[in-house]
């Protein structure tokens, strides 16, 4: 847990802290929408849409090489997001 303690927050007295594994399943086409849910990805999207729709069909075309399928919504996929929680007394 002391990995998160570097994080700058206003106050100094720590009551609580827990980190937690969630785990899911989903479809090969959840990296992309992953991708594309990133503030970054956000905005080179709407700087540059052209840009952007044909990086994205890279991206999709070497995943499905990677993934060894033509169709990535059958390719199922296992995710593991790290959290934490750090409850603080003013």
């Amino acid at each position: 847990m002391a990995k998160y303690r570097n994080i700058k927050l206003p106050y100094d007295r720590l009551c609580y802290e827990d980190t937690f594994d969630v785990t899911l399943r989903r479809p090969g086409t959840y990296i992309i929408d992953l991708i594309n849910s990133l503030g970054p990805a956000i905005k080179f999207r709407d700087a540059y849409p052209d840009k952007h729709v044909s990086l994205m069909n890279k991206v999709r075309q070497e995943l499905a090489v990677i993934l060894n399928t033509e169709d990535l919504s059958k390719v199922m996929l296992e995710a593991t997001f790290e959290y934490f929680i750090m409850c603080f007394k003013k």
